[in-house]
């Protein structure tokens, strides 16, 4: 998505690139159903309908399953390769386990479009942990830990056909029957159990954890949030997306919205609160789905972790590492075959693999910040001439080019790609064409990060990055990410006419910003996706990181002492203790130093004897914490009265008052 607004070029794109689709029975972070228990089902496609297809099965008729072997479409044989249980693995999660002894498995823990589903050994990774939803009539979705929906591949029930997982949305090739193995009936839940609450009152807590500094995460109580409320305006085409109101949870993080949302047809609530990490769940009122059982929010300790205000996803957490900074549960995608297919078997030898090399300014290997620039010069300027959009266009050549570009990439214009065009393809549909057709965001992206990989822009200096574009989360905008002058760039295709770039010194201008605007959040994406060869682990901001380090500044700021300078001081355990002043000598960053002056008493050979001390004592404040001394360490906390400062040791304390 290229331009706010533009919602007919938005639709336009899901529909040609498979989008993950908003939906009101799409998949949510909570709200979700329990399945049938005590028994095998076979598990059939709703496509297939009353037809003997459609159903999960194992290749051949093995009565013990082999790790690896895909589960695809068939009919069925009623053999035990074909039967399922779905056994609890805690909380909504469950298992798929075969009557063979297989698990249900994600290929690769992928997360992605049109990752297969397989039989593996049971291990209890997220790849094996599935979610359910029943939508009515017996009709049920299946949802990875990603929230990927398991589908049909190409929407087809005929036998043989994969089955995978996709972004979620609305069709019945998306949808299962669960057909009870000993009855060969459809499982139809009982009344009132597909998660609808029992009344109109939408209730829910807002759970939290906690993790130290020693990495030990335990449940905490969350304190009074902000639970904002938003919701969807189908009439506004502009901006659908609306806060509604925000109500606060109670200590324990229990909050009630009331009856007000009951004929809504979508909210989503976001917590937003000061010290931990925000968390979002989207509701159907209309529906009944209004579950609120996994709202949790985290929160780190260790002063490496930085909260970080994002557009729509409220306060996430970066941490820094070797200079960079990454963002916190960030996404890593490294699925080359569905994005990047087959980009490292080029046919340099191809006359129109030849000719596309030249159009984009050859393919020698770029070794340093200049030669990454030079080769981002070159496929800018070839986007700029010869790319046409085919975004709602009426011209004939360029759907014809799209088509002709895509043709092997899906089973018909009409259906959703089962994978994007290769460098061949692209360089055949220039030779016939004269230019590359690229429609949405995805498309843009996807095409100049081919170019720039076989242009020689090394795979570990660049990725394309996605982050959210409303508060749906639905909706995702895809950029270019580049590593220039040791920090990482965001560079938009569809802005090309607006990026100029000649050297590395031209990145640090960034003057593409002043385009893209305030309503993006293009620095902070969500999800990385590789190319081929590329260590990428973590997802990386996209921004000067001196920008967070001047937050950690701030934020390590002592302003206790910056706004006091006399104190009374008191400190002391079993066998001693002292008091008197201490004063600020100076601040230097997150240090504080002070002149202590105290008459200190101890227990003595003769009793308690009586000293007067005058020392320097540092104190250094981090991650809203004071601390002083090494080894022995006094921490703490100002309290609620902003006047005192309380730091406890293993065997003492330290107070300090403003006088």
């Amino acid at each position: 998505m290229a331009f706010k607004g533009r919602a007919e070029n938005f639709f336009l794109s899901i529909l040609c690139f498979s989008f993950i689709l908003f939906s009101e029975g799409g998949a949510s972070a909570a709200g979700f159903d329990t399945p049938p228990q005590n028994s095998f089902f076979f598990i059939k496609s709703v496509q297939a309908g009353n037809n003997n297809r459609g159903y999960w099965d194992q290749p051949g008729k093995k009565s013990r399953y082999k790790s690896g072997d895909n589960i695809a479409a068939w009919s069925k044989d009623g053999v035990v390769d074909q039967m399922f249980r779905f056994v609890n693995a805690g909380g909504e999660w469950y298992y798929i386990v075969s009557a063979n002894g297989g698990y249900a498995d994600v290929k690769g823990g992928q997360n992605g479009d049109g990752v297969s589903i397989q039989v593996w050994t049971p291990n209890k990774s997220a790849s094996q942990k599935f979610r359910f939803r029943h939508l009515g009539n017996g009709r049920w979705k299946i949802y990875t830990a990603w929230n990927r929906a398991i589908c049909l591949a190409n929407r087809s029930d005929n036998n043989g056909s994969n089955i995978h997982t996709w972004g979620d949305h609305e069709g019945p090739w998306m949808e299962w029957f669960f057909e009870d193995s000993r009855t060969l009936t459809r499982y139809m839940p009982a009344a009132g159990s597909s998660g609808a609450s029992a009344s109109n009152e939408i209730k829910g807590k807002l759970q939290a954890y906690d993790t130290d500094e020693n990495g030990r995460r335990g449940a905490a109580n969350p304190g009074a949030t902000d639970i904002e409320i938003w919701y969807f305006d189908r009439n506004d085409n502009k901006e659908p997306y609306k806060k509604k109101a925000a109500v606060q949870t109670d200590g324990k993080g229990e909050f009630t919205l009331g009856e007000t949302y009951k004929d809504y047809e979508t909210i989503f609530l976001l917590s937003k609160s000061e010290d931990r990490a925000s968390v979002y769940l989207p509701l159907y009122p209309k529906s009944g789905k209004t579950s609120i059982d996994t709202f949790v929010s985290e929160k780190y300790s260790s002063p490496e972790y930085l909260l970080v205000d994002t557009l729509y996803r409220g306060k996430q957490y970066y941490y820094e590492n070797e200079g960079y900074f990454y963002r916190k549960n960030g996404i890593v995608t490294n699925r080359q075959d569905f994005f990047f297919y087959d980009i490292t078997k080029i046919d340099r030898n191809n006359s129109a693999v030849k000719n596309l090399i030249k159009a984009i300014g050859g393919s020698k290997p770029a070794a340093t910040d200049e030669d990454i620039a030079k080769r981002f010069a070159d496929v800018f300027s070839f986007f700029k001439t010869k790319t046409k959009s085919s975004m709602g266009t009426a011209e004939i050549t360029v759907k014809e080019a799209a088509d002709f570009m895509f043709r092997d990439c899906r089973q018909s214009p009409s259906h959703p790609v089962t994978r994007w065009p290769s460098f061949q393809e692209m360089a055949d549909t220039y030779a016939k064409y004269g230019f590359i057709p690229v429609g949405n965001c995805t498309a843009n992206s996807q095409v100049m990060a081919t170019l720039l990989y076989v242009a020689g822009v090394p795979a570990d200096k660049f990725f394309v990055a996605k982050y959210h574009y409303d508060m749906s989360w639905y909706v995702e905008h895809w950029v270019i990410a580049v590593n220039i002058g040791k920090r990482w760039h965001a560079l938009d295709p569809q802005f090309k006419n607006v990026v100029n770039i000649k050297g590395a010194a031209d990145f640090q201008k960034a003057y593409w910003e002043r385009y893209i605007g305030q309503g993006n959040d293009y620095k902070k994406p969500f999800e990385a996706w590789l190319l081929p060869g590329s260590t990428i682990k973590a997802v990386p901001y996209l921004g000067d990181p001196e920008e967070l380090r001047a937050v950690i500044a701030e934020r390590n700021k002592p302003m206790f002492f910056i706004n006091n300078k006399n104190f009374k001081f008191s400190s002391g355990g079993l066998v001693f203790s002292s008091s008197g002043d201490a004063v600020v000598k100076r601040i230097s960053g997150s240090d504080v130093y002070l002149q202590v002056n105290a008459l200190s008493k101890q227990e003595g050979p003769n009793g308690i004897e009586e000293k007067k001390q005058s020392y320097e004592m540092k104190i250094t404040f981090k991650n809203g914490v004071y601390s002083s001394g090494e080894g022995y360490v006094h921490s703490g906390k100002v309290d609620s009265t902003g006047k005192t400062l309380n730091m406890d040791g293993e065997q003492s304390g330290i107070t300090l008052t403003v006088k």
